[in-house]
């Protein structure tokens, strides 16, 4: 008899080589190629390995011991299929001191209990780790990244009142590293474009405001992006998936995700929308003279009216990762999924729901109960929304096998904005601005990859969000030098992270925004700069520490103070000592202050021109949008740029951000009245399970001639007669000419951009 470790023996994986298949064991399952390429000794004899069919494993968990008992021969003697019977002797988990293990999980004719003493036993262990490391060279892994929209630095993990909602993040933080100096961006759209680019926004073009529904502009074309560079076969020949917000352009059809790198896109465009009814900027749209659905599989409209939008995402996430192993592929899998929680306007699912309203899940009804404020309560059921998604993510891939070999990221793109019941405490500021509490957020990374040491551990080096780019692409997918000649901003933390190298970042640009103020007279500039210990802010209106608001459970939550009447001013502080912000050691420090000064200068120079474009007198957008009843694109030419914002240095007036910072509720409510919703039926779209109930019949369209002989099977029209009362989804019918500006006499544009399920 001859015992051949699974594990040391690559003879068996090799064609013609003895194979296990489930058809001989009862109760061993099996696994994909992939996992059978991953038992590889080493890089080198790896890469002579063909991929085995079936190879056993069980209950889908990683086997400690697996040994085939072969009848016939000494150690010479050759094992082929023609002459070999195999039979699988399965060791089960052993507890640490146990002297040996002997269960036989499945029994061949031939096959007979092994005994091992702990010192075999452990030897085997040593030897599994070595050989999953080595595979892991070979085998890019899976890379999941799930963005959170707007959650606040005191909303999410272990030491937040909130902790009881976001178990799986803490779980994933006890087994993986929590990224404890960790600094995205001050909102949506430049924290995007920084992620998947690896560049600064000064760099990109996306360092003012943000992107509206209306918008003709866009992160530019020329810049490559994370999916694009994983999907290259040179990287990894990654399966690229992207799931939920966009939020850098759909002007035109080459802005938008299937254009930029993914292989798949279920989600919408814009800022956020309604939970229910899946209306872009839901509570604001009134106002902007146009509400519209956005939410699309690939190119086709969605209209699940009812349906909320986390678990729609979701289901959708599960079904992607079923199809990559049901394909059978050996390409690695890349998910980038931008959760629409826990943005504005903030729901309670109907599941979290009693009689009277209040949000009360029953599993955590103890909990929420606790939470006497009612907009932070439902925040709670939001943050327990998005929590249960990425268990579910992360369960079903460890079911299936694709756990092993993986990096999983959260993070949230920006802090809390305090209107969606969130805060930032004990960090000062908010969403929007460049104080801690809008650019610190908790975020950890978790991989089987880490040494076993570091797991379960904090990593207090510097990180920025544009790190992840070179610290998956050439990091985590092992592909040095890859990005060599992009000149990006973002450094590789992969080494460090591994606990072989020192944190390799020292500064961060958080950002530079060339200003003028209402009458183009004072120019100055804002953003922030920090190096070590030392911040320096620069043109900011100081800004409050909110705390966590406690009020009656039938109480409005608190708003903002009125900040905004203070002066625009530099700080600098010593974030180390001070990360409440709370001492400005500029008169303190001079030096220091004009030293890190001169370095934000230095940054000016290499700026490219902001792409921002003002929005809200967009008829074009809105004739196109009156008749898809889709966000989507109207613009053909993906390189329109416009300047009726701009001054001639390149500057942006206060002017041109805040209406945006207004619809986005980033400023005090007595400096937007001019923008206020006309609608009160806007706001509690999505926030409870009254406003989706009442349906009124939609309004029939008054299609432009050239519109209507294109098939619209999968417009909004033909798949529902019916939306909620809260949409208020416009259709005005107005019978412009789109043709003459947008393309093709018959409305072919719109056909190619998908408007109509194409």
């Amino acid at each position: 008899m001859l015992l051949v470790a699974a594990l040391s023996a690559m003879a068996f994986f090799q064609e013609g080589a003895a194979r296990v298949t489930t058809s001989s064991l009862n109760t061993i399952e099996t696994t994909t190629p992939e996992q059978a390429a991953r038992m590889a000794f080493s890089a080198s004899t790896a890469a002579e390995v063909a991929p085995a069919e079936e190879v056993a494993t069980v209950g889908g968990q990683k086997l400690e011991a697996f040994y085939w008992e072969v009848d016939g021969g000494d150690e010479e003697t050759e094992v082929e299929t023609e002459t070999a019977q195999a039979s699988p002797v399965v060791v089960s988990d052993v507890e640490e001191g146990a002297p040996s293990a002997g269960k036989v999980a499945a029994e061949g004719p031939m096959a007979k209990k092994v005994k091992l003493d702990h010192d075999h036993k452990r030897e085997e262990l040593e030897e599994q780790k070595a050989n999953a490391k080595a595979a892991s060279d070979v085998t890019p892994p899976h890379i999941v990244y799930f963005l959170i929209d707007d959650q606040g630095y005191g909303d999410i993990g272990q030491d937040s009142d909130l902790a009881f909602a976001s178990p799986t993040f803490s779980k994933l933080a006890n087994d993986g590293i929590a990224l404890t100096n960790f600094y995205a961006l001050h909102l949506c759209t430049p924290a995007r474009a920084a992620l998947l680019t690896g560049l600064y926004p000064v760099h990109t073009g996306m360092q003012h405001s943000l992107i509206a529904g209306a918008s003709p502009w866009g992160l530019p074309d020329k810049y490559t992006l994370l999916p694009e560079l994983l999907a290259d076969e040179s990287n990894g020949g990654y399966r690229t998936h992207m799931i939920g917000k966009w939020h850098l352009g759909h002007y035109a059809k080459a802005k938008t995700p299937l254009e930029r790198g993914f292989h798949s896109f279920y989600g919408f465009f814009t800022g956020f929308e309604s939970a229910f009814a899946h209306v872009s900027e839901s509570t604001s749209c009134d106002a902007l003279d146009g509400c519209y659905y956005d939410l699309r599989n690939q190119w086709t409209p969605v209209q699940e009216e009812g349906s909320e939008l986390p678990f729609l995402m979701g289901s959708y996430a599960e079904s992607l990762v079923r199809s990559h192993v049901a394909e059978g592929t050996t390409d690695p899998f890349f998910l980038y999924f931008a959760l629409p929680t826990v943005h504005a306007p903030v729901y309670a699912p109907p599941k979290y729901l009693e009689s009277s309203g209040e949000v009360v899940p029953s599993e955590y009804m103890g909990h929420l109960h606790q939470v006497t404020n009612i907009e932070r309560r439902k925040l709670a059921a939001m943050t327990l929304v998005g929590d249960e998604i990425v268990a579910n993510v992360t369960e079903l891939m460890k079911e299936v096998g694709m756990a092993d070999n993986c990096v999983t990221i959260i993070s949230s793109d920006n802090g809390s904005p305090r209107s969606n019941g969130g805060t930032n405490f004990p960090l000062r500021g908010m969403k929007g601005f460049y104080f801690e509490g809008g650019l610190k957020v908790k975020a950890v990374v978790h991989s089987h990859l880490f040494p076993q040491h570091l797991r379960g551990t904090t990593y207090n080096g510097l990180f920025h969000l544009t790190d992840w780019v070179p610290t998956l692409v050439e990091g985590a997918a092992n592909n040095k030098g890859a990005l060599s000649e992009m000149n990006l901003d973002g450094v590789n933390q992969w080494s460090a992270l591994m606990g072989k190298a020192e944190a390799p970042r020292t500064s961060v640009l958080h950002n530079i925004d060339l200003m003028y103020d209402e009458n183009r007279t004072k120019s100055y500039k804002e953003g922030a700069y920090m190096k070590g210990d030392m911040k320096v802010v620069f043109g900011q209106r100081y800004m409050p520490m909110w705390p966590v608001d406690i009020t009656d459970a039938g109480a409005p939550a608190k708003r903002f103070s009125k900040w905004g009447a203070g002066e625009y001013k530099d700080y600098l502080f010593n974030i180390s000592a001070d990360p409440g912000e709370a001492h400005d050691l500029r008169e303190v420090m001079p030096e220091v202050y004009a030293e890190l000064m001169l370095e934000v200068e230095a940054f000016i120079p290499g700026m490219v021109e902001s792409a921002y474009c003002d929005s809200y007198d967009n008829s074009a957008y809105q004739s196109i949008m009156d008749v898809t009843q889709f966000v989507g694109p109207w613009m053909a030419d993906s390189s329109y740029t416009c300047d009726n914002q701009m001054t001639t240095d390149g500057g942006h007036t206060t002017m041109s951000r805040k209406r945006d910072y207004c619809v986005f509720e980033l400023l005090p409510a007595e400096e937007c009245t001019e923008y206020a919703s006309s609608s009160s039926a806007l706001d509690k779209v999505g926030m409870g399970g009254e406003a989706a109930i009442e349906t009124v019949p939609v309004v029939n369209m008054d299609l432009p001639e050239p519109i209507e002989e294109v098939d619209r099977s999968n417009s909004a029209e033909s798949k529902s007669s019916e939306h909620t009362t809260a949409d208020k989804t416009k259709a005005k019918g107005t019978g412009t000419k789109i043709a003459d500006s947008y393309g093709g006499s018959d409305g072919s544009m719109l056909e190619d951009f998908g408007f109509f399920g194409r």
